[in-house]
């Protein structure tokens, strides 16, 4: 975590915010554990397990770490991230049963596929 945290702050000296990016190059998954971090305090906030530490939560708040996301980040994280997965793998196919991609990017992705289906249809 502290690796990681260490990682958040280097960004934050240079870019003077910790909105990182997903195709942020030095180190793309920089992005998806600072989301990672997102979903840790809200488990923390609704009272489920959660590996949020007060600890760690005074060192995120120290550097200006926004814990809520805003609004359409986790759309736009996830879209991200299918970006950062077609690069890599140079498809779209997700599986993460055979350990090809996460399991929430593929979720997501299938619901976008689903939502596409229905517009095309003309339904809601």
């Amino acid at each position: 975590w502290m690796s990681r945290y260490m990682d958040l702050v280097r960004f934050h000296s240079q870019f003077q915010h910790t909105d990182v990016p997903l195709t942020y190059p030095p180190n793309c998954d920089l992005a998806l554990w600072a989301a990672e971090q997102r979903k840790q305090y809200k488990l923390l906030l609704r009272g489920k397990p959660s590996k949020m530490t007060n600890f760690h939560l005074q060192l995120l708040e120290k550097i200006g770490f926004q814990l809520k996301d805003s609004e359409g980040s986790e759309w736009k994280l996830r879209f991200q991230e299918m970006q950062l997965f077609r690069s890599r793998y140079g498809h779209y196919n997700i599986n993460s049963k055979a350990g090809v991609g996460s399991e929430e990017l593929e979720q997501w992705v299938r619901v976008q596929t689903e939502q596409q289906k229905l517009l095309e249809e003309g339904k809601p």
